[in-house]
């Protein structure tokens, strides 16, 4: 059974761990080097990874325009051929003053 992480606080368990993306699934694109997304309010990819501090595939959305920027370049602009793989390593454990915790919804993750 997959796994679902939908808030940071969640993905705490994977926090500086990496993971082998399995599956990218964008829910916005990259037109002329920006990201556009249908909606705002919605996430911009989803994305299911194997990390070996999980039992089983993990989905996670990507909300972050960086993140998925990312994402989007090395699935869809470079291409991933069958002996590569996509590492990502989720972490907010680079936020080391607590003051700025509270912006961290703002900052990349992956």
């Amino acid at each position: 059974m997959q796994q679902e992480l939908r808030k940071d606080s969640e993905c705490s368990v994977i926090d500086g761990e990496p993971c082998r993306v399995i599956d990218f699934t964008p829910l916005a694109s990259v037109e002329n080097g920006r990201v556009v997304a249908p909606n705002i309010t919605d996430p911009y990819a989803s994305v299911t990874w194997e990390c070996k501090k999980m039992p089983s595939a993990t989905k996670g959305f990507v909300t972050h325009k960086m993140d998925f920027a990312n994402l989007w370049a090395a699935f869809k602009e470079r291409g991933i051929s069958d002996n590569e793989e996509v590492i990502i390593i989720w972490t907010a454990k680079h936020y080391k003053y607590k003051f700025l915790k509270f912006l961290s919804p703002a900052y990349p993750k992956m």
